[in-house]
């Protein structure tokens, strides 16, 4: 399912319009997945946990061994005002996906990060330019606490991220 947020402002509204171009391509090539928008980087005790503000109440994203997968979105904490609101971020595309849900046995690990990055080059177009994969759950959530997700890159999981700058209004509403 395709999560968005309503009545959104700013980077929010670029990030939904990045969901509405990435996932009918990602569903198409791998079932039905769960995303989601921004991330919060919210406290847990002496570090941070992404999590997404839905339905009154943050969820911690976490993978999920009943779901194919999950996809949202974490920017960066500095955003730099290119021109009179026209701003620039860097952002991650975060991908936990279950692989024996998605390709049946073996480890296609390659194959996820080809597919993934083979939609966003396709599929999404104007303000997101993408640069880069990240691996290694201590690269993707560097700066969050990790502990309950040390052992989640290994066997049918993989968490990975495409890496890239955003731009937006500011001012936007959406």
């Amino acid at each position: 399912m395709n999560h968005l947020k309503t009545d959104t402002e700013g980077i929010d509204c670029s990030i939904k319009d990045l969901q509405q171009q990435l996932y009918p391509s990602l569903v198409a090539k791998w079932g039905e997945i769960d995303m989601y928008g921004r991330a919060y980087r919210n406290p847990k005790g002496r570090s941070y946990a992404p999590e997404i503000f839905s339905n009154d109440r943050y969820i911690e994203m976490l993978p999920n061994s009943k779901k194919r997968g999950l996809v949202y979105f974490i920017d960066g904490t500095e955003h730099t005002n290119l021109d009179e609101g026209l701003f620039e971020a860097e952002l991650k595309i975060v991908f936990l996906l279950n692989l024996r849900k998605i390709f049946g046995e073996g480890r296609r690990d390659d194959k996820a990060q080809t597919e993934a990055f083979q939609s966003v080059e396709k599929d999404v177009h104007g303000n997101f330019d993408p640069n880069g994969i990240e691996k290694t759950i201590e690269k993707v959530f560097s700066g969050f606490d990790t502990s309950k997700i040390k052992n989640e890159d290994m066997g049918k999981y993989h968490v990975f991220a495409i890496k890239g700058k955003l731009r937006y209004e500011l001012l936007n509403s959406c």
